[in-house]
């Protein structure tokens, strides 16, 4: 039987129309790689796992925001192959390898969970389909007795738990937290790699991550020919992992590309590099502008025509010379030509300076997939490791063929 005051490791099974599944394992993996479903230990990547990597994401996604960390590997120990009923089972068990730790699925010492749910943007607990099919594969199922089920409250009244275990029917994720007696850290962002005193110099303009080189004009043409006119995918000259390079650029996965190219072997992932960092937009034709004369700032950024804009939000509050991350951040999906930001207005206090930021990319193509390097680029134009780290990752975006600019507004003391 649960012991609801016992402190310690849990089991959490998902519920599936094939029987329960086990959470065996979460795994913190390398923010520049996807997320990752995984049978068992095995080099298996389950179907659910781009789903998974967007639950996981900002801005789609809960996980990065509530734990501070954007990739994971699951392991799970039979494959879930669709839906997004698993949604509320990973929830809790990233909450418990977080916390308590995960249980082996036979240590019957161990709290077990069987859980099913859907997961929303504001942690609510959606309603679920073949809920009745679920229930019917617990039955006599030895290492879930006495399990609590924890289904959505939308799909309490046609519920019925197997004998033996108990029903528990929630509304959000905070609700089911507290019933498996387990804890999340408050709403964050993923950490910055910043310990300097002086986070904000005076800067009333621009910031520009710039390219370290320019190549002649007449292989810039050539390779932008190949690339653009040829439609990418489409050429026919392309084989191998130039056919899949240019699928990514296409599709808009940076991250993805950037990865492809720096673990490639093949001499022509340097030149394309280099010349899709000649080819991304031309940092001077990337135009910032901020209006603060009502107060709150209105940002806006314009591009030429063929460029599509995306960015980030932030805000910091309270001394320059303390503040160590943004307490606020907005993501703004791309756009073509232009892009704008006006910050809900708010509060400012009379001790306490609010510095806003827009940091914008500018792409050929509209920016998609897992997003990992979007937090560090707060620290563009900043001393020590903080403004370091964001100039590297400017570059790496650079040799993917994205312009990074930034653009800072100051509301004194008040």
């Amino acid at each position: 039987m649960n012991d609801p005051a016992r402190a310690g490791p849990v089991r959490i099974f998902v519920a599936t129309t094939r029987g329960p599944v086990h959470v065996q394992r979460i795994t913190p993996e390398d923010p520049d790689v996807s997320s990752v479903v995984c049978l068992a230990g095995k080099a298996v990547s389950l179907p659910i796992s781009p789903a998974y990597d967007a639950f996981v994401r900002d801005p789609t996604g809960v996980i990065q925001r509530r734990f501070g960390h954007g990739a994971y590997r699951v392991d799970l120990s039979a494959s879930v192959d669709e839906g997004y009923s698993w949604q509320l089972g990973l929830y809790l068990a990233h909450a418990a390898a977080a916390g308590s730790g995960l249980a082996a699925a036979d240590d019957a010492t161990a709290p077990a969970f069987v859980v099913s749910g859907e997961v929303d943007r504001d942690l609510n607990v959606l309603g679920i389909d073949h809920l009745a099919e679920k229930l019917a594969e617990l039955a006599a199922l030895p290492e879930i007795a006495g399990a609590t089920l924890i289904i959505p409250q939308a799909n309490a009244t046609a519920a019925l738990a197997p004998d033996g275990m108990t029903l528990q029917a929630v509304a959000d994720v905070d609700t089911a937290l507290a019933i498996c007696r387990l804890e999340a850290p408050p709403k964050t962002l993923p950490d910055h790699a910043i310990d300097e005193p002086d986070l904000f110099p005076e800067i009333d303009g621009e910031v520009v991550a710039k390219a370290a080189f320019r190549i002649e004009r007449g292989w810039l043409w050539l390779f932008a020919g190949l690339i653009l006119l040829s439609g990418l995918a489409a050429a026919a000259t392309m084989t191998g992992p130039v056919r899949e390079w240019a699928a990514m650029y296409e599709r808009g996965r940076v991250a993805d590309l950037h990865r492809a190219l720096r673990q490639s072997d093949d001499p022509r992932a340097r030149m394309a590099e280099v010349l899709l960092n000649a080819i991304r937009p031309d940092p001077a034709e990337i135009r910032l502008a901020v209006d603060g004369a009502a107060g709150t700032p209105a940002f806006r950024a314009v591009g030429p025509d063929g460029v599509f804009l995306s960015g980030r939000g932030l805000r910091w509050r309270g001394d320059k010379t303390k503040v160590a991350r943004p307490d606020r951040v907005v993501f703004l999906d791309p756009r073509p030509g232009a892009l704008t930001w006006r910050p809900a207005a708010g509060k400012q206090g009379t001790e306490q300076s609010v510095v806003y930021r827009l940091v914008v990319l500018a792409s050929r193509r509209p920016i998609a997939g897992p997003q990992p390097w979007f937090p560090a680029l707060g620290g563009l134009g900043l001393p020590g490791r903080a403004g370091q780290r964001a100039a590297d990752i400017a570059a790496r975006l650079n040799a993917a063929g994205v312009t990074v600019k930034a653009i800072d507004h100051r509301l004194p003391v008040q």
